[in-house]
């Protein structure tokens, strides 16, 4: 037997886990008996922003979003509103359920379609900022 699948090792685990989640602290990774057992990590949702920050490019792209978000114009309060929660790193179908929460009713795929358009206004954007695209 593995010292990892000892009754010691799990009892301190589980105390461990315990002390932290009382602290606040949030893992990147799942270890819950609920996906098999604590030796099986699973990435949470939670890391989306871990992510963001691992990948150069991905970071950069998120940045540049911020900022069109706090300068950049935006046709109405909707297309503000989803891309504050683009720029969140949520997914198409989460703006959509998200948006729906404030009398917004539409599809991911409109929430892809209007994403798509104001991409083009960030390029734009970007352009004019003296910004590499």
């Amino acid at each position: 037997m593995s010292q990892y699948n000892s009754k010691e090792f799990i009892q301190l685990q589980t105390e461990w886990y315990k002390k932290l989640a009382q602290s606040g602290f949030e893992d990147a990774e799942d270890f819950s008996a609920e996906y098999g057992n604590y030796n099986n990590p699973y990435i949470t949702r939670s890391c989306k922003d871990l992510a963001k920050k691992y990948n150069k490019e991905t970071f950069q792209h998120y940045q540049y979003c911020r900022d069109f978000l706090s300068s950049g114009r935006f046709a109405s309060k909707t297309d503000e509103t989803i891309w504050a929660f683009y720029t969140s790193g949520d997914s198409l179908r989460t703006i959509a359920e998200k948006l729906s929460h404030i009398g917004v009713h539409k599809s991911y795929f409109w929430v892809f379609e209007q994403l798509k358009r104001m991409k083009e206004d960030l390029k734009q954007f970007l352009i004019d900022q003296d910004k590499e695209v």
